[in-house]
């Protein structure tokens, strides 16, 4: 059996101490016998364990098996003391060794054992003062500064020695030797420090104020990853398994504001020795993986790598270290981990308070340090990603396993989501277009696929356990495909990769205005200094008959023409379209072309959400219509206006992608629908006979009913299916069968053509990165109207930030309701709802345009998002006129 060493407990301070250190330690060797003081041999048991009272009657305790082990750190014990003159006898050329059960622990050769005779050398006589103090020196200096008593030459298979003060006032010198660990695996018999003697000291540290003797003990284990593998562990258990929950409370203790600065330092420089030690023995790999690998996720826990006050550089390099472990673990080794993660540390709270906070915010403070120098040179933040996805890996599994198990005992929807982290919690907040601009990310992708051709880009776990994903040691590089950040979409926001996209939009448009340009505009260009007009596609359309001027338009342009830039002309109104108008065009456009007067669309009165009609006509026109509502969603996304008016739900989104639906899809579509589909299967009898029971109270067959044009429809379900009666067993069926249907078979042929007419449009590449849920909130989804985040991106013309007047302005925003706030959106901007990156990337100009005496309204330029305000003589009147101004907001002609 392998064991560990216990060797950071607290030195003992008094004899009556020690029998603690050694009753909850491991057993002594296979074969041991005692010396008595007669020269009798007594032999001890095998599995028995030995306390300091036992050893006092011994002289001599003598190991009969040997064996040489240069490389082993671990230990095996005995007790030395001036008042028991004995010692452990050894015969080896090079190291005095104790073998206990395949495990190895040894005595420097420096420590010369007993001659034939029984003699003691001088090394293990009683030691004077001169000579205790300088070993205590010379242990000091090996293991770490804060240490006044411990392991002595680490690197020499080290041993524990203790003085204990005696009541002559004579120092009695101990030497603890405890079993060895291999890499890892701890005796049954006691942890190398347990959760509970840790929050003992951090509880006596804390009401004592001195924190030392806490500090060295945690310090000495994190310094040694083989000490630390079998630290923390819950006790009692047959298999080795962190106990988290308990090492994050205790943890926590340090964080509070009376814990010495001096403190957090040595814990984080004990981190970042014990990283060392085990980043250089990597690759790890062999049957003690999972062992070796297991005090990574303390490291993980350390409360001081979130604390943003401690200095950068330390958190840094401990946080570093952990990261490149990662990337330079095999694919094998890193599913290890992940594992390991996802079976010690399942707690939601532990990750979500701890571990992920931690990492995120090594990479925010990474991105910043990435933009300060306008490059991504930096292989650490590399690391760090892919350790991010290692952690976003385990949340997954930890759903996947955990979701099917808790449902089987009635959660809820609520309750599953705050067992498992939301993928929110992974994202790279920092990065924005302030920090990395969306080019550069766009450009590293489509060096890595080949200018965009490959829509099909690496899932997470794919991009982790790649064979290929492995540290290059000598360069510190991963390969080139894991250090770009859209191959790692889902640790980046959707504002950034909404970002990204419209880039991507605006290239493709600028590319095919080039190509569209003719000899004499080229020639015009040169002369006006490489400034020529751009062609643009062009549509004139009444604001009364939008949807009528829409659809003949899109009957008859040439569909390549739809890829340049759309351009907007409302008939009989002022303004140019720089890119307002174009905004106003879908706001007004999208609910009139989606209205349930056309037959095509219903919103159903709960969900509020917008999905194909069941009473449709099939028909030319009604194909047409179909095919111009896709293309007008296509050039909504082509043209990067976000936020349209309408309410799709992700279901709408899924079967672009082409996803699957189910019985969870139907919930934002027909909440009613699924209501009863929900009680179908939670349904349980209350009879013997649970078929006829559930047949005589629902009176259901596989067949489904709807409306159509006030006439009611049926359809099978399956072949036969209005024939065939829905049991208890066969209910599961009925439900799936339904669920396609409604979502799939009775709205195939509309759906097929709007997708055609959306593809027409969006072929991209990034279109297809999205998820369906990312797709939808880019689409429709509306973020949360924030005046003050609208203020801190606001700026001035004419006015000061801290004008009285200018605060008079945000306290009249800040009282407006979500109504008018939006109406007042619409009046400034063209649009109604706020960018995914929220109100501040509106940047807001507000432009001073006349003084008092003056009745002038508050006017607008949609195009540059600009207010033009005259400077009223009071709140009042600042209050009327805007409140006038925004409530007549459609059309271009107020100014």
């Amino acid at each position: 059996m392998d064991h560990s060493v216990a060797l950071a407990l607290p030195a003992p301070e008094r004899r009556d101490q020690l029998d603690r250190y050694l009753s909850e330690g491991s057993y002594l060797p296979t074969k041991t016998r005692i010396l008595g003081e007669k020269g009798k041999i007594e032999w001890l048991p095998h599995d028995r364990t030995t306390s300091y009272s036992a050893l006092l009657k011994a002289d001599v305790i003598d190991s009969t098996e040997m064996g040489d082990d240069d490389d082993d750190d671990g230990l095996s014990r005995t007790v030395s003391t001036p008042a028991v003159p004995g010692l452990i006898r050894l015969n080896s050329k090079k190291h005095r060794t104790l073998a206990d059960h395949g495990a190895v622990a040894s005595i420097p050769e420096d420590a010369q054992a007993a001659d034939d005779d029984g003699q003691l050398p001088a090394a293990f006589s009683a030691p004077s003062s001169k000579s205790v103090k300088g070993e205590a020196e010379e242990d000091e200096n090996e293991l770490h500064p804060s240490l006044s008593q411990g392991l002595t030459s680490p690197n020499r298979n080290p041993y524990v020695k203790f003085r204990l003060p005696s009541q002559e006032g004579l120092a009695s010198e101990v030497v603890l030797l405890k079993p060895l660990v291999q890499a890892g695996v701890a005796s049954k018999a006691f942890s190398v420090l347990s959760v509970g003697d840790l929050a003992e000291l951090c509880k006596t540290a804390k009401a004592s104020g001195e924190w030392q003797h806490a500090s060295r003990s945690l310090c000495a284990v994190l310094r040694s990853p083989s000490v630390l593998n079998s630290s923390f562990h819950f006790q009692g258990f047959r298999k080795q398994h962190l106990d988290a929950g308990a090492v994050y409370d205790v943890f926590e203790v340090m964080t509070e504001e009376e814990v010495p600065v001096t403190v957090h330092d040595a814990v984080l420089e004990a981190a970042e020795h014990g990283l060392k030690q085990l980043t250089a023995e990597v690759p790890i790999s062999g049957t003690t993986t999972q062992e070796r690998l297991r005090g990574v996720l303390v490291y993980l826990l350390l409360p001081q790598l979130r604390m943003v006050k401690f200095i950068q550089s330390r958190r840094h390099a401990v946080l570093s270290l952990i990261a490149e472990l990662v990337a330079a673990l095999a694919p094998s080794d890193r599913r290890v981990l992940l594992d390991l993660i996802a079976t010690e540390l399942p707690q939601a709270f532990v990750l979500s308070k701890a571990v992920v906070p931690a990492v995120r915010g090594f990479l925010n403070e990474r991105v910043q340090l990435l933009a300060a120098r306008r490059a991504l040179d930096d292989p650490h933040f590399w690391h760090g990603v892919l350790l991010m996805q290692l952690l976003f890996l385990a949340n997954e599994k930890l759903r996947e396993d955990k979701s099917a198990e808790l449902a089987s005992h009635g959660s809820d929807t609520v309750s599953l989501q705050n067992s498992f982290l939301r993928s929110e919690e992974f994202l790279i907040s920092a990065l924005d277009e302030n920090s990395i601009p969306a080019q550069v990310a766009l450009q590293q992708l489509l060096q890595v696929t080949r200018r965009g051709s490959d829509s099909s880009l690496p899932t997470p776990a794919e991009l982790l356990f790649d064979e290929a994903s492995v540290l290059n040691r000598s360069t510190m590089w991963l390969p080139q495909s894991l250090c770009v950040l859209l191959m790692h979409r889902n640790l980046v926001s959707v504002a950034y990769k909404q970002s990204v996209l419209q880039v991507s939009n605006i290239m493709k448009q600028r590319s095919l205005q080039d190509q569209h340009l003719g000899p004499q505009q080229i020639l015009a260009a040169i002369m006006a200094g490489g400034h020529a007009a751009r062609p643009f596609v062009l549509i004139r359309v009444n604001r009364e008959k939008i949807v009528e001027d829409t659809v003949r338009f899109l009957r008859e342009v040439d569909a390549a023409l739809l890829h340049l830039p759309l351009k907007v002309n409302f008939e009989g109104e002022e303004g140019q379209d720089e890119g307002g108008l174009r905004r106003e065009f879908f706001q007004v456009l999208i609910p009139r072309l989606f209205d349930e007067s056309y037959a095509m669309f219903r919103q159903d009165p709960e969900s509020q959400t917008t999905w194909f009609s069941l009473s449709v006509v099939e028909s030319e026109d009604t194909d047409l219509m179909f095919r111009v509502c896709g293309i007008v969603i296509g050039l909504a996304v082509y043209n990067n206006e976000s936020g349209i008016r309408i309410s799709f739900p992700v279901a709408l989104f899924k079967k672009l992608k082409g996803e699957a639906l189910a019985l969870a899809d139907l919930q934002d579509v027909n909440p009613t629908v699924w209501m009863s589909l929900q009680q179908l299967l939670s349904w349980t009898p209350s009879t013997d006979d649970a078929n006829k029971e559930f047949e005589d109270i629902f009176c259901l067959t596989f067949a489904a009913s709807y409306e159509f044009f006030g006439e009611n429809k049926s359809v099978p379900l399956k072949e036969g299916g209005e024939d065939v009666s829905v049991n208890f067993d066969s209910r599961e069926e009925y439900v799936d069968l339904y669920c396609n249907w409604l979502l799939e078979a009775s709205i195939e042929r509309q759906f097929k053509i709007l997708q055609s007419g959306f593809n027409q449009v969006v072929d991209s590449a990034l279109w297809s990165m999205l998820t369906a849920k990312e797709a939808h909130t880019m689409v429709c989804c509306e973020p949360v109207l924030d005046v003050a985040d609208m203020r801190s991106g606001a700026r001035y013309d004419g006015y000061e930030a801290e004008d009285p007047y200018i605060n008079d302005l945000w306290k009249v925003l800040h009282s407006l309701d979500i109504p008018r706030l939006k109406k007042f959106l619409a009046f400034t901007t063209g649009a109604d709802r706020a960018p995914l990156s929220g109100l501040k990337a509106l940047q807001l100009i507000v432009k001073k345009n006349g003084v008092e005496p003056t009745d002038r309204l508050p006017t607008a330029q949609t195009c540059f998002n600009m207010l033009l305000l005259p400077r009223y003589e009071s709140v009042e009147k600042l209050e009327k006129l805007l409140l006038l101004a925004i409530e007549n907001t459609e059309g271009f002609g107020l100014q």
